[in-house]
C-alpha cells in the first residue's frame, strides 16, 4: 500500500546540541547566581564583621571601667578592714564613715551585643568562614552568662547577707533592704556595731564576691581580645 506520509529522519547531531545548549545555559545561569549569592554573602560577612569589632571594642572598653569601679570597692574594703584591725574609736569613726558609702556603690555590667545577638538568632553566624571565629562567637554567650552568675551573686549577697546588718545598725531614714540608695549624710550611728568581727566578716566577704566579679571580667576582656585578634585578620585578609 502506497502513502504520502514520508518518514523524517531525526538529526540526532543537532538534537543533541541543542540539549547541550539548554544544560549549558542552565548551568551557567546557576553558577552566575550562586557566584551573586557567594558575593552578597561575602560582603554581608564583612559588613558583620566591621559592626562585631565596633560592638566588641565597646563591650571590652565597659569591661575595663566595670573592672575599676570594682577594683575601688576592694581596695575601700581592705582600708575599712584596716581601721576595724586598729581599732575603731570616735576619734577615727569620722575616716570609717568618709570610705563607708563608696563600700556599697556597684553595678552591673552591659555588653553591647546587638550585632552579636542578630548574627547568632538569625543563623548568619555562618556566614563567618573562619571556623575558629564561629567557635569563639558561639561561646561568648556562655562567658557572658558566667559573668551575670556573679553578678546575681554580688546583689545577693547585698540583700541577703549585708543589707539587713546594715539595717539594723546603720540608723537612716530609710531600710538598706529597699532599693539601693547611697547613705544620706551625715550619719546618726554608733561605732560599736562596726568595730566586731561580725562586720569584719561580711566586709571580708563583700570584698571577695567582687574580687571573683572581677576575675570574671578580666575572663570576658581575654575573650573579647581573641574574637577582635581574628576579626582584624579576617578583614585584612578579605580587604586584599
Amino acid at each position: 500500500m502506497n502513502s504520502d506520509t514520508s518518514v523524517q529522519k531525526i538529526n540526532w547531531r543537532q538534537a543533541l546540541a541543542e540539549v547541550t545548549l539548554i544544560v549549558a545555559g542552565v548551568l551557567i545561569a546557576l553558577a552566575v547566581d550562586s557566584w551573586w549569592e557567594d558575593k552578597r554573602e561575602r560582603e554581608a560577612e564583612i559588613s558583620y564583621l566591621e559592626a562585631l569589632k565596633r560592638d566588641f571594642l565597646t563591650s571590652r572598653e565597659s569591661l575595663e571601667s566595670s573592672i575599676k569601679e570594682h577594683q575601688d570597692i576592694i581596695n575601700v574594703g581592705d582600708e575599712i578592714l584596716k581601721l576595724i584591725n586598729a581599732g575603731l574609736s570616735d576619734e577615727s569613726s569620722g575616716e570609717f564613715f568618709s570610705q563607708f558609702d563608696n563600700l556599697y556603690q556597684f553595678r552591673t555590667w552591659a555588653p553591647d551585643t546587638g550585632t552579636y545577638d542578630d548574627i547568632i538568632n538569625s543563623g548568619r553566624l555562618l556566614y563567618i568562614q573562619n571556623t575558629q571565629l564561629r567557635k569563639e562567637l558561639s561561646g561568648f554567650r556562655t562567658t557572658v552568662a558566667r559573668i551575670q552568675k556573679y553578678e546575681i551573686l554580688q546583689t545577693e549577697t547585698f540583700y541577703e547577707r549585708q543589707a539587713p546588718f546594715l539595717t539594723e545598725n546603720r540608723k537612716s531614714n530609710f531600710s538598706w533592704t529597699d532599693e539601693y540608695r547611697s547613705p544620706v549624710s551625715p550619719f546618726i550611728v554608733g561605732i560599736e556595731p562596726f568595730a566586731t568581727l561580725e562586720f569584719w566578716n561580711l566586709v571580708a566577704e563583700w570584698i571577695g564576691v567582687h574580687i571573683d566579679v572581677v576575675s570574671n571580667y578580666r575572663d570576658g576582656i581575654a575573650h573579647c581580645d581573641r574574637i577582635l585578634e581574628l576579626i582584624d585578620l579576617e578583614l585584612a585578609r578579605k580587604r586584599k
